[in-house]
Order: structure tokens, then sequence, then C-alpha cells
């Protein structure tokens, strides 16, 4: 199939060829089957001869035309070694024994401004309970607590390949990052339990990221991120994404 278009006069549709003459008679002739597209009749028919295949892929026209991406997934950071750095009552924490932690909560929202560019919106969100301990000051006591961190950040992103199948990009993820703590027991007494202290210590924090998707259904695949400072050091989870326009 090349393109072509010839004026012929069709004789018959064999299973494997298809038999013609020239518009003004003469031999017949015949082509492979596999060579012809359709065939246009005089009266306007059409009879296709091999039909596109239907694939579960999407075109150049589509993919530019999807500009929102949603990436979900967990992660894991240096949370627990972040909380010896934490003094939230004044007393500075010698030590902390992590009971547990959750992976680091991750989504976010991309939007293509450009072919090659992208700017987004994410949250992320991580627990830990521990144990700490006090002594400075001859103070000393025992108490259990949940540290929980989040954040709500921006990224850009720039696309160093962007085709239907596959997407990898390098960015800049920048916003705010939240600490609190919750008291769940301690030995000072029951008006202390379950108490949340306001959120004691906000700093802007910086990633730099490196990321890569794989489409291998139409509009649903999965991700894999590598990141320098917060809120992960690696990340994956699924893909979405959706077509906001016309391609």
């Amino acid at each position: 199939m090349t393109g072509d278009k010839v004026a012929v006069k069709i004789d018959s549709i064999g299973a494997k060829k298809v038999f013609y003459k020239a518009p003004s008679g003469g031999e017949q002739l015949s082509v492979g089957k596999s060579q012809v597209y359709l065939i246009i009749y005089e009266d306007g028919g059409i009879y296709t001869v091999n039909p596109p295949i239907q694939t579960n892929t999407v075109s150049d026209d589509e993919f530019n035309s999807m500009p929102i991406i949603i990436n979900a997934g967990v992660g894991y950071s240096s949370f627990q070694w972040q909380v010896s750095g934490i003094n939230p009552i004044g007393h500075g924490p010698v030590s902390a024994k992590i009971l547990s932690v959750t992976p680091a909560y991750n989504c976010t929202i991309d939007y293509s401004i450009f072919p090659r560019f992208s700017l987004g919106v994410g949250g992320a969100y991580q627990s830990l309970t521990d144990i700490p301990i006090y002594n400075q000051d001859n103070y000393a006591t025992w108490e259990l607590e949940k540290i929980i961190k989040y954040s709500f950040t921006t990224r850009f992103l720039y696309h160093f390949v962007k085709i239907p199948k596959y997407d990898a990009y390098i960015g800049l993820r920048t916003g705010m990052t939240t600490w609190k703590e919750q008291i769940l027991y301690n030995n000072l007494g029951p008006q202390n339990l379950f108490t949340t202290i306001p959120p004691y210590s906000q700093n802007i924090s910086f990633q730099i990221l490196f990321g890569y998707r794989i489409f291998p259904i139409y509009n649903v695949g999965i991700h894999f991120e590598l990141g320098i400072g917060n809120p992960y050091l690696v990340e994956g989870g699924i893909t979405f994404r959706f077509k906001t326009k016309k391609g």
C-alpha cells in the first residue's frame, strides 16, 4: 500500500488477489490484496480490502492532546533519621526509639504547558510513632508520640523523552513542609493524652528529581522517580493521563 490511486475496472476479488483491467479494457491483471487498502466504485460504494487494525495505543496526535498526567504512589524518605533533630517542646531529645513508620504517600498533577515542559502541584504525607528520650536540665519522662510530616509543593519538569508509550523527565520540586506532633501517651497525667501540638516546624523544601513513565495500555501506566531532597528519595506507583482538547 503505497498510497497511490489507480483507475481500473474491477473484474473480481479473490481470496488473495484482486483481478482488474485497464479502463479501456485489454488483458486482465491482478494485484495481491495485501497491497490494496480500499476500492472506491464508480457509484460511490467503498470496499475496504485491508481495514486498519484497532490497537490499544495512542497516536502522536492524541498524545499531544493529553496534557494532564496524575501520579499516585508511595516512596521512601529519610524521615525517621530527621526526627532526632526535632526539638518540639524545648527539652532536646537525646535519642528516640522508632516503633513504626509509614511510607511517603505522594500524589502529583502535571499539566503540559509546552510540548517538553510541564507545571505541576503535589502533596505528600508521612508519619511515625516513637518513644523520645529526654535528658537535659534534670528533665526526664516517658511518652509515646506520633510525628506527622506533610508537604504541598509545585514542580517544574523538562521531558527529554516524550513519546506516546514512554516519558522520561527531570525537574525541580519546591514548596512548604510542615511537621506536627501528637502525644499518644505520657506519664504526666491523662490531661496530656491525645493532644496535638500546633505546627512547630515549617520550612521551605526543595527536591531535584528524575522520573520515568511507561504506558502499557491506552492511558494508564506506571512511574518511578528518584529524588534528592524532600519528600522522598525513591517513589513509584500508578499513572493516569487525560485528554483535555482535540488532537
